[in-house]
């Protein structure tokens, strides 16, 4: 008898704190209101559009120690989530720092805005139209189906916003960055990890009418489209960029850089790699000067046939690497190259020079590479 009823009060003790341990609130709300978020714990939270005047919270604890304190409550304009920390002193009186973060689940109407603030843990938005803006401590960003404006930064997560209608910035200190199928003006960046935009346009199926910068600083930056110009800037990985208009500008510090179709001109520069780049458009046209440097790789340039130029090549070897590299070109160009050895820039080295003006010489072309052949054609 004594054992069923130790048995039965057990059972009841942990549904009781089972019960106690989730949280779960409704709150009748108007669109456009404002959900403002505060999880001084850390901890995922999972927001959700849908189609009820109703906010609807579910908080349910995670980890060790006492579950810390979840407040919401109803504002003039919306709804706020507190859960917050509790007393850090007594947990180092006990001798233990236990921690408590919180799984944290929302149902908001579907315009509504967001203000999101969590000290580690991942933010996920689902079907959302407003004014979003948010910050974690350390957790991916995962957004889709949204329309509006966003300000979001991670400290240390991978961002992905996919399917969207937005403006505004998407920001990590230390992971990658996809941006796909989004219409608007959004800057993706990171510190620390790739950086790709994939069908990236405008509401109106246009280019956003901006230049495109994207910088990390030690990650591969992919990108697509760029029809009013590129910035690219990375100090540790390759640089892609399918098509151009205008300009672009790219640097690594430590790999690629490959620039398949622009109609503009061009400065791109790495200081451990490869740079190819072909260029497209009007033959005749001014405008498209082009300047590619590489402190270590080869260099291959594509141009269209009769392109206006005037060609600067300088092609750097040293002593150990004498008669391994060389100028390929489908132009006639004027070369020679130094007899002595040259000390000015540290390790011995000659230079092999190419010139020449081709078509009216109206684009300057300079092309600098040390320990790396130059290939220079036409199609």
């Amino acid at each position: 008898m004594k054992q069923t009823t130790s048995l039965l009060l057990t059972t009841l003790l942990l549904t009781a704190f089972a019960i106690q341990a989730q949280t779960i609130e409704e709150f009748e709300v108007k669109p456009g209101g404002t959900l403002e978020v505060d999880l001084e714990t850390g901890g995922s939270i999972e927001i959700r559009g849908w189609d009820r005047n109703l906010v609807r919270v579910e908080a349910e604890p995670h980890g060790r120690g006492a579950a810390p304190e979840v407040k919401i409550r109803p504002t003039d304009n919306g709804v706020k989530l507190t859960i917050e920390e509790g007393d850090r002193h007594e947990w180092s009186k006990r001798g233990h720092h236990d921690h408590r973060g919180y799984r944290v689940e929302v149902q908001v109407p579907r315009r509504f805005d967001l203000e999101i603030e969590t000290m580690g843990g991942g933010i996920t938005i689902i079907d959302v139209e407003g004014r979003i803006e948010g910050e974690t401590m350390g957790g991916e960003l995962d957004l889709s189906n949204l329309k509006g404006r966003l300000d979001l930064t991670t400290m240390g997560g991978n961002i992905r916003l996919v399917d969207s209608e937005v403006d505004g910035k998407v920001a990590t200190m230390g992971g990658k960055v996809l941006l796909e199928n989004v219409v608007g003006d959004v800057d993706g960046s990171s510190m620390g990890g790739n950086v790709i935009y994939k069908n990236v346009q405008r509401s109106d199926g246009s280019s956003t009418g901006k230049v495109v910068h994207i910088t990390t600083m030690g990650g591969e930056i992919e990108l697509d489209e760029a029809p009013h110009g590129a910035k690219l800037h990375t100090m540790g990985g390759d640089i892609e960029l399918r098509s151009a208009a205008e300009f672009v500008e790219a640097e690594t510090m430590g790999g690629d850089v490959v620039l398949h179709e622009v109609d503009g001109w061009v400065n791109a520069t790495t200081m451990g790699g490869d740079v190819e780049v072909s260029i497209i458009g009007d033959p005749q046209a001014s405008g498209k000067d082009i300047e590619l440097v590489s402190m270590s790789g080869d260099i291959h340039l594509v141009v269209p046939r009769n392109f206006s130029m005037t060609v600067d090549v300088e092609l750097a070897y040293t002593k150990r690497r004498t008669g391994v590299y060389s100028i390929q070109s489908d132009f006639e160009l004027e070369t020679r190259q130094d007899t002595d050895w040259r000390y000015d820039h540290g390790s011995a080295r000659r230079v092999i020079y190419g010139t020449g003006s081709f078509a009216g010489g109206k684009n300057k072309v300079t092309i600098r590479t040390v320990n790396g052949n130059v290939h220079l054609k036409q199609r």
